[in-house]
């Protein structure tokens, strides 16, 4: 058993398999539609969730975890002695970091530590999954914390949303830009600055904008110190698959793995979304 154990908000969006193998702890955001209130990959699954989204005469809201529910996650391992490292979405999109604060401060804990990681979905698992990765190689908290704060600045997740009909349902947008944008067939590409989310790029149909996606990460691979990439998706497994093939043709020694978008990220993006992230440089210019 690892000495360090991870915990992380649900938007970090790392697939079933990958939070068994690591054993990671996820502590849910949840989502409402209606009346009806839902924890995110409890009461609700990846896949349900996106045909609800499509179907359903709401459009859902989303909430952060209470500091109840991060307490709840840390106590055991608070009994067992263990380090603590809670990763969350970035606070610039969500009170979840806040809430966790709020939980280390109640426990007075002095090996539990709370990181920022000022991305969300897939850029949010990537450091995760490494940190995770570190936590059952036997690496110190005081390890795991030195390369999250070396690599969150510069870790990266560029996405291709496909409708913005979401956004503006969600008022993330006004329905003036929602129709432009549909008018003109555009595909936004949104990223992580400083914790916030904008707008990095934008292509005139779906044909070009994974032309750009893939002339992206084309980019990205050829620093030979980018070895691990997430390609994430909302509902487009086969587009998400085939970036990933497209890629390991360029590196087939490339570590490499799909993960799809949950509820509270899903709520914003909508489905036909997909995208990659990784850890290393990013210029915008390599979207064009």
């Amino acid at each position: 058993m690892a000495n360090v154990k991870i915990i992380a908000s649900s938007t970090c969006d790392l697939d079933d398999e990958i939070v068994e193998e690591l054993a990671i702890t996820l502590v849910p955001l949840s989502v409402t539609f209606g009346e009806t209130k839902y924890r995110e990959r409890i009461d609700l699954t990846k896949n349900s969730f996106y045909e609800l989204l499509e179907n359903s005469s709401h459009h859902p809201t989303t909430s952060q975890p209470a500091p109840k529910d991060f307490v709840d996650a840390v106590t055991p391992y608070i009994k067992e002695g263990r380090e603590v490292i809670i990763i969350t979405v970035s606070d610039k999109l969500s009170g979840t970091y806040q809430s966790a604060k709020i939980a280390q401060k109640s426990l007075n804990y002095d090996k539990l530590f709370v990181v920022n990681s000022l991305n969300l979905t897939i850029g949010e698992g990537l450091l995760v999954r490494q940190a995770a990765m570190m936590a059952k190689a036997g690496k110190s908290a005081k390890e795991i914390l030195a390369y999250l704060n070396e690599n969150i600045p510069k870790t990266h997740a560029i996405a291709m949303m496909d409708t913005l009909k979401y956004m503006e349902r969600g008022g993330r947008i006004s329905k003036i830009q929602h129709i432009i944008g549909t008018i003109l067939r555009f595909k936004p590409f949104i990223g992580t600055d400083q914790g916030y989310l904008v707008e990095k790029g934008r292509k005139r149909g779906k044909n070009e904008a994974i032309k750009a996606l893939r002339n992206l990460g084309k980019q990205v691979l050829a620093d030979p110190n980018v070895t691990t990439m997430l390609v994430g998706h909302t509902s487009s497994p086969n587009e998400a698959e085939e970036l990933k093939q497209y890629f390991l043709t360029l590196h087939p020694d490339l570590d490499i793995f799909i993960s799809q978008v949950g509820a509270s990220v899903g709520t914003h993006m909508g489905p036909g979304c997909f995208g990659i992230a990784w850890t290393g440089a990013f210029d915008e210019n390599w979207l064009k």
